[in-house]
């Protein structure tokens, strides 16, 4: 059983989940075998924070959610 957690992905303001496409092509070199990536609506930020809460509800164990800040971009 591995010890990594699952790692969910949450895009931003101008992304999609697909756009986490190479950084999952990367995980997945490095061992990590359980990845999602969040498909939020874009319509509140209350919207986009409960489908991201309702994604980590459906995952056991431990995750590590990863988004990036406009400022990266």
């Amino acid at each position: 059983m591995s010890d990594k957690p699952t790692i969910v992905l949450v895009h931003g303001f101008w992304g999609g989940a697909a756009h986490w496409n190479k950084v999952i092509a990367e995980l997945l070199t490095k061992g990590y075998t359980k990845i999602r990536a969040v498909e939020i609506p874009l319509t509140s930020l209350a919207d986009d924070a409960e489908r991201t809460r309702k994604m980590v509800a459906q995952v056991p164990g431990q995750v590590l959610r990863v988004g990036i800040p406009m400022a990266a971009r």
